[in-house]
Protein backbone atom coordinates (compact mmCIF):
# COMPACT_ATOMS: atom_id res chain seq x y z
CA UNK A 1 0.00 0.00 0.00
CA UNK A 2 1.76 3.75 -0.91
CA UNK A 3 0.76 6.40 1.10
CA UNK A 4 1.55 9.89 -0.13
CA UNK A 5 1.97 13.39 1.49
CA UNK A 6 -1.57 15.37 1.13
CA UNK A 7 -1.18 17.11 -2.23
CA UNK A 8 -2.62 20.25 -0.71
CA UNK A 9 0.36 20.59 1.39
CA UNK A 10 3.95 21.39 0.22
CA UNK A 11 5.67 17.83 0.68
CA UNK A 12 8.16 17.63 3.63
CA UNK A 13 12.04 17.19 2.91
CA UNK A 14 14.01 14.71 3.98
CA UNK A 15 16.81 15.14 6.39
CA UNK A 16 19.78 12.04 7.16
CA UNK A 17 21.90 12.66 9.87
CA UNK A 18 25.41 10.79 9.86
CA UNK A 19 29.17 11.52 8.15
CA UNK A 20 28.22 9.79 4.91
CA UNK A 21 26.80 12.51 2.47
CA UNK A 22 26.14 9.55 -0.21
CA UNK A 23 23.39 6.92 1.61
CA UNK A 24 20.52 4.28 0.12
CA UNK A 25 17.75 4.70 1.85
CA UNK A 26 15.37 1.85 2.18
CA UNK A 27 11.58 2.62 1.35
CA UNK A 28 11.15 5.88 1.51
CA UNK A 29 11.66 7.40 -2.10
CA UNK A 30 8.35 5.49 -2.81
CA UNK A 31 6.66 8.08 -0.41
CA UNK A 32 7.06 10.49 -3.05
CA UNK A 33 8.46 13.66 -0.67
CA UNK A 34 12.06 13.85 -2.39
CA UNK A 35 13.48 15.22 -5.93
CA UNK A 36 16.67 15.40 -6.86
CA UNK A 37 19.61 15.66 -9.58
CA UNK A 38 23.13 15.71 -9.23
CA UNK A 39 25.51 18.92 -9.87
CA UNK A 40 28.23 20.82 -8.83
CA UNK A 41 27.87 22.82 -5.97
CA UNK A 42 30.38 25.15 -4.25
CA UNK A 43 30.55 26.35 -0.24
CA UNK A 44 32.74 29.19 0.78
CA UNK A 45 35.69 27.46 1.45
CA UNK A 46 35.61 24.26 -1.52
CA UNK A 47 33.96 23.15 -4.90
CA UNK A 48 32.53 20.28 -4.93
CA UNK A 49 31.47 18.79 -8.20
CA UNK A 50 29.54 15.45 -8.21
CA UNK A 51 29.28 13.60 -11.55
CA UNK A 52 26.91 11.38 -10.91
CA UNK A 53 24.30 9.16 -8.62
CA UNK A 54 24.36 5.55 -7.90
CA UNK A 55 21.74 3.29 -7.48
CA UNK A 56 17.78 2.77 -7.48
CA UNK A 57 17.33 5.23 -5.27
CA UNK A 58 20.05 7.97 -4.43
CA UNK A 59 20.20 10.66 -2.36
CA UNK A 60 22.89 13.23 -2.14
CA UNK A 61 22.40 14.50 1.35
CA UNK A 62 23.86 15.75 3.98
CA UNK A 63 24.77 14.46 7.88
CA UNK A 64 22.35 16.89 9.09
CA UNK A 65 19.92 18.31 6.95
CA UNK A 66 18.88 19.22 3.27
CA UNK A 67 16.25 21.64 3.67
CA UNK A 68 16.06 21.94 -0.20
CA UNK A 69 14.14 19.67 -2.51
CA UNK A 70 16.46 16.83 -3.99
CA UNK A 71 15.49 15.45 -7.21
CA UNK A 72 15.77 11.30 -7.57
CA UNK A 73 17.33 10.19 -10.68
CA UNK A 74 17.30 6.03 -11.91
CA UNK A 75 21.36 5.16 -12.53
CA UNK A 76 22.43 2.59 -13.90
CA UNK A 77 24.97 0.07 -11.80
CA UNK A 78 27.81 1.30 -13.84
CA UNK A 79 27.34 4.83 -12.64
CA UNK A 80 29.93 6.40 -10.44
CA UNK A 81 29.95 9.16 -8.15
CA UNK A 82 33.27 11.55 -8.86
CA UNK A 83 34.10 14.42 -6.16
CA UNK A 84 36.13 17.15 -7.38
CA UNK A 85 37.52 19.81 -5.86
CA UNK A 86 37.79 23.01 -7.37
CA UNK A 87 35.04 22.66 -9.62
CA UNK A 88 32.98 25.99 -10.25
CA UNK A 89 29.09 25.51 -10.07
CA UNK A 90 26.27 27.32 -7.74
CA UNK A 91 26.38 27.83 -3.97
CA UNK A 92 25.46 24.94 -1.97
CA UNK A 93 22.41 25.93 0.06
CA UNK A 94 23.21 26.91 3.78
CA UNK A 95 21.11 24.01 5.18
CA UNK A 96 22.83 21.16 3.13
CA UNK A 97 25.72 19.84 5.43
CA UNK A 98 25.93 20.76 9.13
CA UNK A 99 27.16 19.62 12.65
CA UNK A 100 26.49 18.91 15.96
CA UNK A 101 26.88 21.13 18.87
CA UNK A 102 29.35 19.15 21.00
CA UNK A 103 31.33 21.89 23.22
CA UNK A 104 34.61 20.47 24.51
CA UNK A 105 33.07 16.67 24.06
CA UNK A 106 36.27 15.55 22.08
CA UNK A 107 38.90 17.49 24.67
CA UNK A 108 39.98 19.82 22.13
CA UNK A 109 38.84 23.31 21.71
CA UNK A 110 34.91 24.43 21.26
CA UNK A 111 33.18 22.51 18.53
CA UNK A 112 32.01 26.07 17.11
CA UNK A 113 35.59 26.97 16.25
CA UNK A 114 36.03 23.83 14.24
CA UNK A 115 32.68 24.76 12.80
CA UNK A 116 34.11 27.93 12.36
CA UNK A 117 36.85 27.11 10.22
CA UNK A 118 34.66 24.28 8.02
CA UNK A 119 32.12 27.16 6.86
CA UNK A 120 29.57 24.97 8.95
CA UNK A 121 26.09 26.59 8.53
CA UNK A 122 23.56 24.78 9.83
CA UNK A 123 24.24 23.37 13.59
CA UNK A 124 22.03 21.10 15.55
CA UNK A 125 21.60 20.56 19.60
CA UNK A 126 20.85 17.16 19.50
CA UNK A 127 21.95 13.82 20.62
CA UNK A 128 21.11 10.92 23.81
CA UNK A 129 22.02 14.49 26.12
CA UNK A 130 18.89 16.46 24.96
CA UNK A 131 16.28 13.78 25.57
CA UNK A 132 16.17 14.50 29.65
CA UNK A 133 17.38 17.83 29.50
CA UNK A 134 15.05 20.34 31.68
CA UNK A 135 15.42 23.70 30.65
CA UNK A 136 14.31 25.14 33.73
CA UNK A 137 17.60 24.21 35.47
CA UNK A 138 19.68 22.94 32.62
CA UNK A 139 20.00 19.50 34.17
CA UNK A 140 20.03 16.53 32.01
CA UNK A 141 20.14 12.92 32.18
CA UNK A 142 22.96 10.72 30.34
CA UNK A 143 21.09 7.41 30.13
CA UNK A 144 22.91 4.36 29.34
CA UNK A 145 25.74 6.69 27.51
CA UNK A 146 27.04 7.22 31.20
CA UNK A 147 25.53 5.62 34.46
CA UNK A 148 22.27 6.82 33.34
CA UNK A 149 23.58 10.32 35.54
CA UNK A 150 21.85 13.53 36.31
CA UNK A 151 24.55 16.25 35.58
CA UNK A 152 24.86 19.64 34.36
CA UNK A 153 27.22 18.08 31.87
CA UNK A 154 25.96 20.40 28.66
CA UNK A 155 27.18 23.28 30.55
CA UNK A 156 30.56 22.30 31.17
CA UNK A 157 30.77 21.18 27.49
CA UNK A 158 29.47 24.75 26.46
CA UNK A 159 32.03 26.80 29.13
CA UNK A 160 29.29 28.48 31.33
CA UNK A 161 29.90 30.18 34.03
CA UNK A 162 28.50 30.02 37.64
CA UNK A 163 25.87 32.59 36.86
CA UNK A 164 25.13 31.72 33.31
CA UNK A 165 24.21 28.41 34.38
CA UNK A 166 21.31 29.59 36.89
CA UNK A 167 19.24 31.03 33.54
CA UNK A 168 16.89 29.24 32.75
CA UNK A 169 17.54 27.36 29.10
CA UNK A 170 21.13 28.81 29.38
CA UNK A 171 22.26 25.53 27.40
CA UNK A 172 20.26 25.99 24.37
CA UNK A 173 21.41 29.85 24.46
CA UNK A 174 24.55 29.24 24.51
CA UNK A 175 24.51 26.64 21.49
CA UNK A 176 22.27 29.00 19.51
CA UNK A 177 24.89 32.43 20.19
CA UNK A 178 27.25 29.94 18.79
CA UNK A 179 25.83 29.87 15.64
CA UNK A 180 25.03 33.37 15.31
CA UNK A 181 29.09 34.46 15.66
CA UNK A 182 29.60 31.76 12.84
CA UNK A 183 26.45 32.72 10.70
CA UNK A 184 24.89 29.81 11.26
CA UNK A 185 20.89 28.64 11.44
CA UNK A 186 20.37 26.59 14.64
CA UNK A 187 18.02 23.62 15.13
CA UNK A 188 17.10 22.46 18.67
CA UNK A 189 16.03 19.16 19.89
CA UNK A 190 13.14 19.27 22.27
CA UNK A 191 12.18 16.34 24.80
CA UNK A 192 9.00 13.98 24.01
CA UNK A 193 10.05 10.73 26.62
CA UNK A 194 7.69 12.72 29.54
CA UNK A 195 10.61 13.31 32.40
CA UNK A 196 13.93 15.47 32.40
CA UNK A 197 16.27 15.37 35.19
CA UNK A 198 15.31 17.43 38.27
CA UNK A 199 18.84 17.38 39.34
CA UNK A 200 22.26 17.35 39.32
CA UNK A 201 23.05 14.57 41.64
CA UNK A 202 24.97 12.22 39.90
CA UNK A 203 24.16 8.35 38.66
CA UNK A 204 19.95 7.27 38.99
CA UNK A 205 19.77 3.83 39.98
CA UNK A 206 16.94 1.82 38.86
CA UNK A 207 14.49 1.85 41.98
CA UNK A 208 14.61 5.55 40.77
CA UNK A 209 13.19 5.12 37.53
CA UNK A 210 10.59 7.80 36.72
CA UNK A 211 8.06 8.82 38.43
CA UNK A 212 10.72 9.74 41.24
CA UNK A 213 11.98 12.57 42.65
CA UNK A 214 15.04 12.75 40.16
CA UNK A 215 13.23 13.60 37.51
CA UNK A 216 10.22 15.70 36.79
CA UNK A 217 7.13 15.81 34.44
CA UNK A 218 7.52 17.57 30.83
CA UNK A 219 4.30 19.80 29.68
CA UNK A 220 3.43 19.85 26.44
CA UNK A 221 -0.14 20.62 27.46
CA UNK A 222 -0.81 23.69 29.05
CA UNK A 223 -0.17 26.85 27.29
CA UNK A 224 2.10 30.13 29.21
CA UNK A 225 3.92 33.00 28.76
CA UNK A 226 7.55 33.89 28.74
CA UNK A 227 6.69 36.48 31.61
CA UNK A 228 4.95 33.86 33.92
CA UNK A 229 6.51 32.65 37.18
CA UNK A 230 8.44 29.36 35.53
CA UNK A 231 7.31 26.32 37.33
CA UNK A 232 10.28 24.02 38.00
CA UNK A 233 8.52 20.74 39.51
CA UNK A 234 7.09 20.62 35.86
CA UNK A 235 8.83 22.49 32.86
CA UNK A 236 6.54 23.94 30.59
CA UNK A 237 7.45 23.89 26.48
CA UNK A 238 5.23 26.46 25.51
CA UNK A 239 7.35 28.69 27.97
CA UNK A 240 10.73 27.67 26.64
CA UNK A 241 9.71 28.20 22.82
CA UNK A 242 8.44 31.87 23.74
CA UNK A 243 10.94 32.63 25.63
CA UNK A 244 13.82 31.89 22.68
CA UNK A 245 11.20 33.80 20.31
CA UNK A 246 11.21 36.66 22.93
CA UNK A 247 15.28 36.49 23.16
CA UNK A 248 15.98 35.94 19.63
CA UNK A 249 12.88 36.72 17.38
CA UNK A 250 10.79 34.36 15.09
CA UNK A 251 12.29 31.26 13.42
CA UNK A 252 12.24 33.37 9.71
CA UNK A 253 13.95 36.59 11.27
CA UNK A 254 17.89 36.55 11.06
CA UNK A 255 18.00 35.82 14.69
CA UNK A 256 15.60 33.33 15.88
CA UNK A 257 15.85 29.27 16.17
CA UNK A 258 15.19 28.09 12.65
CA UNK A 259 13.39 24.85 13.76
CA UNK A 260 12.99 22.18 16.67
CA UNK A 261 13.50 18.39 16.54
CA UNK A 262 10.88 16.13 18.07
CA UNK A 263 13.76 14.44 21.09
CA UNK A 264 15.69 12.14 19.38
CA UNK A 265 15.93 8.24 18.61
CA UNK A 266 12.43 7.18 20.40
CA UNK A 267 12.77 3.96 19.28
CA UNK A 268 15.72 3.20 21.63
CA UNK A 269 14.40 5.37 24.41
CA UNK A 270 13.81 2.09 26.63
CA UNK A 271 17.60 1.30 26.08
CA UNK A 272 19.50 4.07 25.85
CA UNK A 273 17.06 5.99 28.55
CA UNK A 274 15.66 3.22 30.73
CA UNK A 275 14.92 5.35 34.25
CA UNK A 276 13.26 7.75 32.21
CA UNK A 277 11.40 5.26 29.33
CA UNK A 278 11.64 1.77 31.06
CA UNK A 279 9.53 0.02 28.65
CA UNK A 280 8.83 -0.05 24.78
CA UNK A 281 6.97 2.98 24.03
CA UNK A 282 4.09 2.36 21.56
CA UNK A 283 4.09 4.09 18.23
CA UNK A 284 0.49 5.68 18.87
CA UNK A 285 1.99 7.46 22.11
CA UNK A 286 5.07 8.61 20.23
CA UNK A 287 2.70 9.90 17.42
CA UNK A 288 0.31 11.28 19.81
CA UNK A 289 3.22 13.49 21.45
CA UNK A 290 4.80 14.65 18.15
CA UNK A 291 1.93 15.72 16.66
CA UNK A 292 0.80 17.60 20.11
CA UNK A 293 4.41 18.75 20.55
CA UNK A 294 4.31 19.84 16.25
CA UNK A 295 1.49 22.03 16.96
CA UNK A 296 2.63 23.53 20.07
CA UNK A 297 5.60 24.61 18.48
CA UNK A 298 3.62 26.34 15.26
CA UNK A 299 1.44 28.18 17.64
CA UNK A 300 4.47 30.25 19.42
CA UNK A 301 6.48 30.15 16.07
CA UNK A 302 4.55 29.48 12.50
CA UNK A 303 7.62 29.73 10.71
CA UNK A 304 10.09 27.09 12.59
CA UNK A 305 10.70 24.57 11.29
CA UNK A 306 9.44 20.78 12.47
CA UNK A 307 11.70 17.79 12.31
CA UNK A 308 10.92 14.49 13.21
CA UNK A 309 10.77 11.47 14.41
CA UNK A 310 14.80 11.70 14.49
CA UNK A 311 14.66 7.62 13.80
CA UNK A 312 18.08 5.68 14.95
CA UNK A 313 18.45 2.77 11.82
CA UNK A 314 17.26 0.34 9.62
CA UNK A 315 15.06 -1.56 12.59
CA UNK A 316 13.66 1.70 13.60
CA UNK A 317 12.09 2.93 10.61
CA UNK A 318 10.36 -0.68 9.86
CA UNK A 319 8.91 -1.28 12.96
CA UNK A 320 9.77 0.87 15.58
CA UNK A 321 11.63 -1.76 17.30
CA UNK A 322 9.01 -4.16 17.02
CA UNK A 323 6.41 -1.80 18.82
CA UNK A 324 4.27 -3.62 21.15
CA UNK A 325 1.57 -2.17 18.94
CA UNK A 326 3.04 -2.89 15.78
CA UNK A 327 0.58 -4.79 13.98
CA UNK A 328 -1.96 -1.83 14.86
CA UNK A 329 0.37 -0.62 11.97
CA UNK A 330 1.42 -3.36 9.89
CA UNK A 331 -0.59 -2.29 7.40
CA UNK A 332 1.70 1.13 6.37
CA UNK A 333 4.39 -1.72 5.89
CA UNK A 334 6.92 0.49 7.69
CA UNK A 335 6.99 2.74 10.46
CA UNK A 336 8.24 5.86 8.95
CA UNK A 337 5.17 5.69 6.18
CA UNK A 338 2.48 5.21 9.61
CA UNK A 339 4.55 8.59 10.94
CA UNK A 340 4.00 10.51 7.46
CA UNK A 341 0.51 9.12 7.24
CA UNK A 342 -0.10 10.22 10.73
CA UNK A 343 1.13 13.73 10.44
CA UNK A 344 -0.56 14.19 6.85
CA UNK A 345 -3.84 13.54 9.01
CA UNK A 346 -3.12 15.79 11.42
CA UNK A 347 -1.80 18.89 9.26
CA UNK A 348 -5.21 18.74 7.26
CA UNK A 349 -7.04 18.73 9.99
CA UNK A 350 -5.12 21.79 11.49
CA UNK A 351 -5.24 23.28 8.30
CA UNK A 352 -1.09 23.59 8.44
CA UNK A 353 1.87 21.52 7.77
CA UNK A 354 2.92 20.46 11.01
CA UNK A 355 6.08 18.16 10.02
CA UNK A 356 8.36 20.07 7.92
CA UNK A 357 11.68 17.47 7.59
CA UNK A 358 11.65 14.08 7.88
CA UNK A 359 14.53 13.18 10.45
CA UNK A 360 16.22 10.05 9.58
CA UNK A 361 19.50 9.24 11.79
CA UNK A 362 21.70 6.39 8.72
CA UNK A 363 23.87 4.16 10.48
CA UNK A 364 25.63 1.82 8.27
CA UNK A 365 24.26 -1.77 9.55
CA UNK A 366 25.97 -4.52 6.95
CA UNK A 367 26.54 -7.73 8.79
CA UNK A 368 28.45 -9.63 5.48
CA UNK A 369 25.88 -9.00 3.57
CA UNK A 370 22.91 -9.31 6.12
CA UNK A 371 21.40 -6.56 8.51
CA UNK A 372 23.11 -6.40 11.78
CA UNK A 373 20.44 -6.53 14.21
CA UNK A 374 17.31 -6.78 12.34
CA UNK A 375 15.73 -9.87 12.35
CA UNK A 376 14.30 -9.80 8.92
CA UNK A 377 16.55 -10.58 6.34
CA UNK A 378 14.73 -8.47 3.85
CA UNK A 379 15.74 -5.37 5.14
CA UNK A 380 19.48 -6.00 4.02
CA UNK A 381 18.53 -4.97 0.55
CA UNK A 382 18.62 -1.56 2.26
Amino acid sequence: MSHSVARSLPPPVLAICRSSPFVKVYKLAYLGFVEATGANWSSKNKQIGVSRIVDRRQLLLSFVASLAPVRLAAQTAQDVVTVRFGASGPEIRSTLFGSNELGTMDGRGPSVDYDADAGITFRRLGGNWTTGYNWTNNATNAGSDWEHQNSFFMNDLLGLSSEQRLEPAAAIEAMHRNSLKVGAQSVVTLPLAGFVAADGDGPVSAEQVAPSARFVPVDWETIRDEGDPIDFSQPNMSQLLRLLKSKFGPAGSAGGIRGYILDNEPGLWSETHPRIVPKPLPVAELLKRSIKAAKVIKMVDPDALVFGPASWGVTEFQTFQNAPDWNDFKRYENFIAAYLDAFRQASQEAGMRLLDVLDVHWYPQSDLGGLLHAEDDRYAEA
